[in-house]
């Protein structure tokens, strides 16, 4: 008891040709297509508009999932009454064709997340698992009621302040330490090579930008304690962006001595 809601984000290729072959096969299979490319939160957006299910979860283009994952998920929410359920992931090098690990721990079994828990998780360059990366499964009823959505222009952590929103009006959540999901890792872990060639790199200035916009706009919302989390990401953005650009700064300088010589 399914449906996929499949959104072509203006896609250039034979995306949308191959969708509507699924959809004249599959009842089950819904496609949108966008006139204009609007990026991942706002397509997400349409795909929440779209959904009839009393559930909602969210697949990247990139990535797959366990075929008994939505059973799972659900069966453990709806037994505890969780709004919003997530697993852990296992995280696969598209180039090496492997597995290579596991996003957390699997012997945690089932443990609750706040809203505190997922922010001291999600300190970029410094958390060994950046928990805004989790891929949520949530009751459809709990995002009617408070309204939470993506933030369309957020092209680089819109998971983040997804989740960050979810947790922030209330929801009941929780992680299972099973991975059921499969993330393609963007870098490689063994391959050492970008995914695909469709890759772009993170813009950490968006992520600044939208964190920032965050803190404002729960300034007096929040607990000090989850407002000081939230500080403190905007401040790991930052030192590793600056990290990253020195690194590649050194770099360039090594591959041009390399070229003089």
């Amino acid at each position: 008891d399914w449906e996929a809601v499949v959104v072509d984000d203006c896609s250039t290729d034979g995306t949308w040709v191959e969708l509507q072959r699924w959809m004249a096969a599959e009842p089950r299979v819904r496609g949108l297509r966008l006139g204009w490319n609007e990026k991942a939160a706002a397509a997400r957006n349409h795909a929440l508009a779209a959904a009839r299910g009393e559930w909602i979860a969210i697949v990247d283009a990139d990535d797959w999932i366990a075929p008994d994952r939505l059973e799972t998920l659900i069966t453990l929410a709806e037994a505890s009454g969780y709004d919003v359920v997530t697993d852990n992931l296992l995280m696969f090098d598209a180039l090496a064709h492997a597995v290579v690990g596991t996003a957390l721990p699997v012997s945690g079994g089932v443990f609750p997340m706040d809203l505190e828990g997922f922010l001291a998780n999600c300190m970029t360059g410094v958390s060994r698992f950046d928990y805004g990366m989790l891929k949520p499964v949530v009751r459809r009823a709990f995002l009617d009621r408070t309204g939470v959505r993506y933030e369309p222009g957020c092209f680089n952590g819109h998971d983040f302040h997804f989740m960050l929103d979810l947790l922030a009006a209330g929801a009941k959540a929780a992680v299972l330490s099973e991975p059921r999901y499969v993330y393609v890792q963007p870098f490689g872990a063994v391959s050492r090579r970008l995914s695909h060639e469709g890759r772009t790199r993170y813009r950490y200035d968006v992520m600044s930008h939208y964190n920032e916009r965050a803190i404002g706009r729960y300034r007096t919302r929040l607990d000090p304690a989850a407002l000081r989390l939230l500080y403190r990401r905007g401040e790991a953005i930052a030192r590793f962006a600056a990290y990253l650009s020195v690194k590649e700064s050194l770099a360039e300088r090594a591959l041009a001595r390399a070229a003089a010589s």
